[in-house]
Parts: C-alpha cells; structure tokens; sequence
C-alpha cells in the first residue's frame, strides 16, 4: 500500500484512528489521576502511539506481498516494546 492509499481508506482509518486517540486520552487521563508525572506520562503515550504506526508498516516493506500492508501484530509488538523502552 503506498502512502497515500492510508490517506484514502476511507471511514476504516477514520475510526481506527478515532479508536487510537479515545485509547491514549482515557490511559493519560487516568495516569493524571493516580498523580502520574504529565510529561513523563505523555511522553510515553507519544512512544507507544509511534511505535503502533512504524510497527504496523514494518512487516509489509520487509515481507512485501507476503504480509499485509498493515499488521495488528506488529503494531502491538512495537508499541509494546516503545512503551516499556520509555516506562524503563
């Protein structure tokens, strides 16, 4: 998928991003209230959402053809990974 075909997907990335940005504004809500450090904490989200993105582009520009252009599982693998990278 090239880069402008993300732009023009249509109502898909409309709510997957909605779904995306509803998830961070809820966990940094929530981190505010148990007294979180707000930088820290944004920070963090900022690494766990960048990580989504490149790990859901990955695996279609190593595997070509052979993945999809965007993967749940290596979305969530590296934003797992930025987020305890930043956590540390």
């Amino acid at each position: 998928m090239a880069p402008i075909d993300a732009l023009t997907a249509g109502w898909y990335n409309v709510f997957y991003t909605a779904a995306i940005t509803v998830a961070g504004a809820v966990t940094l809500r929530a981190g505010l209230q148990r007294g979180w450090r707000p930088r820290v904490w944004t920070m963090a989200l900022l690494a766990w959402v960048a990580g989504g993105v490149v790990g859901a582009i990955i695996p279609g520009l190593v595997l070509g053809e052979l993945a999809a252009a965007r993967t749940a599982i290596g979305a969530i693998a590296l934003a797992t990974l930025a987020l305890a990278v930043t956590a540390r």
